[in-house]
């Protein structure tokens, strides 16, 4: 068994230093099958987290990440049966100690790993994706790159 990993993490947000936990959970890399698994290294798991704060992709209790490969979305993860390729990171905040874990988040199997369209709406003026992306994300939809 393989003990989750904790790091603390330290970023500018607006020109201020914000610091927060994030743990990084096996389950999401030890092919749990109930769990959808990262492909990426856990330096970049740690980057696409630090993107989403730096970029205010959260709000109090979930954050969104992509993974960037020279400013280009790249996937992620793949999904619990292995039939999909990931593109988002979906972060969730255990508000009480401020400690962030993250996972590859299904859009298409469930709709609480949607990112808000405001957060689409600026990967979209970021050319992360493109309108149709966004608009297939929104609906839970398969979405390639």
């Amino acid at each position: 068994m393989t003990i989750a990993t904790r790091t603390q993490i330290n970023v500018q947000v607006d020109g201020q230093n914000k610091s927060c936990s994030y743990t990084y959970h096996p389950q999401h890399r030890d092919k749990t099958p109930t769990k959808s698994q990262w492909t990426i290294t856990y330096d970049e798991e740690s980057r696409s987290f630090c993107l989403s704060l730096e970029n205010q992709w959260n709000d109090d209790k979930n954050g969104w990440g992509v993974h960037l490969i020279n400013e280009t979305i790249s996937y992620l993860g793949i999904s619990q049966n292995g039939m999909q390729n990931l593109l988002i990171a979906k972060y969730v905040c255990d508000n009480v100690h401020n400690d962030w874990h993250g996972y590859p988040a299904n859009h298409i199997e469930y709709s609480r790993d949607i990112p808000p369209e405001k957060f689409l709406l600026d990967w979209k003026s970021k050319n992360y994706i493109t309108s149709a992306k966004m608009r297939k994300i929104l609906k839970g939809q398969p979405c390639n790159l």
